[in-house]
């Protein structure tokens, strides 16, 4: 299981949020679908930002808002 999520705040004090879950590795369209963009530009989903996701995900620079995708199998947890 393929699980998003994502995280605020630049001191990393409020952990994980969970997004969207899928059975399979997800491909650019779903991460689109969940990933929507605000009037701040904190929440994009250019095609930059996807393939970030896509590739895991986490912090690029300093930002605030951040997503993190990751595999999660039977008796894992995050």
């Amino acid at each position: 299981m393929w699980i998003l999520t994502n995280e605020y705040n630049a001191y990393d004090q409020f952990g994980k949020y969970f997004i969207a879950a899928w059975s399979q590795k997800p491909g650019k369209e779903e991460i689109a679908q969940v990933c929507k963009i605000d009037t701040t530009g904190r929440f994009t989903n250019s095609d930059e930002t996807i393939d970030h996701i896509l590739s895991g995900g986490g912090r690029t620079k300093n930002e605030d808002h951040w997503f993190n995708l990751e595999e999660v199998r039977e008796g894992e947890h995050l």
